[in-house]
């Protein structure tokens, strides 16, 4: 009995193998009038689990069975040494849909120069499904792109960009830089150059196949992947793999509809002026993806120096107005008075160094009259301790 995939179709011989074992021990447990033991309930239960996985992780054989997902495995890195390949963390995943979205909203309002403006252009929002894909690809550690990505929803287009530092480690080490790959996609249109004629219908141009992907106005979801390796010839890659969907670059398709800066026709089209990027469309909630901006990111904790500017600020600029002395208890009342409650941002922090004591009071200028009678007395008291010893007094 074969219990491992060992074809494209991704789980078929495993299901086909398996399951006839199973039913024929059921039928020999029946027939004998027998309870199935233990250790037989264990083995159906293992089969039964390790085939419903393989059937969850092969879901995208019914698609094409040379799907991505059913094709490669994951962290495989093509004999290349992997360093880092994992999912998008929060971060990532705002920094690469505020990129994005940026870039579209400049394009939106014609602010690219030689672009006309895009009336229908949606504000893209993160697609875990895509990323999946995509991180998948990226654990190939392979620059070019793969064959079949496609989902039940939509057809998928791809960015794929390496770039490596050969024999020293990235002077930003593992982390991505996904803000610069995805300029540098974008960029395509001034560096290279894209026609307006070209837009509509769309006249694919392979040296600025990223930026048209990007400028693609029906596309509303991405997904990103990312691998880290030491390649023996090239070195230290950084892996860079962008799906979107729906996908762009379809020739004879429209690539975006042009018109006034600012005028757009997103309820026309079904869709909500976005509240974040004016110029762009914001898709039905029902279509959407997930925002991590809303869900998820959460604001960096201050650091100490951050705190410690919060408390001074207000402090410095409330110097020339007192605050207010607390109020009096009411009459007959036994409370003590109230104790001022300072806001923590006005509480001024330690000094670092103790203040220095204050300075000792000018000693009072003496005056002549005081001299003379102290140049009287000390004489006098001379004399009367002479004397004294005479008892000329007693």
């Amino acid at each position: 009995m074969t219990t491992y995939c060992v074809d494209r179709s991704c789980g078929k011989s495993r299901l086909s193998s398996s399951i006839p074992f199973v039913i024929k021990l059921l039928q020999q447990q029946q027939q004998s009038n027998q309870q199935p033991s233990g250790q037989q309930l264990v083995v159906v239960a293992v089969i039964c689990c390790f085939l419903t996985g393989s059937s969850t992780a092969c879901d995208y054989q019914r698609l094409d069975p040379s799907h991505t997902m059913c094709v490669y495995t994951p962290r495989s890195c093509g004999g290349k040494t992997l360093i880092r390949a994992s999912g998008m963390s929060c971060h990532d995943k705002q920094v690469i849909l505020e990129t994005h979205n940026r870039l579209r909203q400049m394009l939106a309002l014609g602010q690219i120069r030689g672009q006309p403006p895009s009336l229908d252009m949606r504000e893209l929002v993160w697609d875990e499904e895509l990323a999946a894909i995509a991180q998948r690809w990226a654990d190939q550690c392979n620059a070019g792109h793969d064959r079949l990505r496609r989902t039940d929803r939509f057809s998928v287009g791809q960015n794929v960009a390496a770039t490596w530092t050969f024999d020293k480690p990235s002077p930003t080490g593992e982390e991505p830089e996904f803000k610069r790959q995805i300029e540098a996609w974008f960029n395509e249109v001034t560096q290279i150059g894209f026609r307006p004629k070209d837009i509509d219908p769309f006249n694919f141009n392979r040296q600025a196949g990223h930026y048209s992907q990007i400028a693609w106005s029906e596309t509303y979801a991405v997904g990103c992947g990312y691998a880290y390796f030491r390649d023996p010839q090239r070195g230290y890659t950084k892996l860079y793999v962008c799906n979107y969907g729906p996908g762009g670059n379809v020739i004879g398709a429209t690539m975006y509809r042009t018109g006034r800066p600012g005028q757009t026709m997103c309820i026309n089209e079904g869709l909500a002026t976005s509240r974040r990027y004016p110029g762009l469309c914001e898709i039905p909630p029902s279509s959407a993806g997930v925002d991590y901006r809303d869900l998820m990111c959460t604001a960096p904790a201050t650091t100490p120096i951050d705190q410690l500017q919060l408390q001074l600020a207000p402090v410095s600029a409330a110097v020339n107005k007192p605050a207010l002395p607390p109020p009096l208890p009411s009459p007959g009342s036994s409370l003590a008075l109230p104790v001022p409650v300072t806001s923590p941002a006005l509480q001024q922090p330690p000094p670092i160094f103790p203040p220095p004591s204050p300075p000792a009071p000018p000693a009072p200028t003496p005056q002549i009259g005081d001299m003379v009678l102290r140049g009287m007395q000390s004489p006098l008291a001379g004399l009367a301790k002479l004397l004294g010893q005479y008892n000329l007094f007693g």
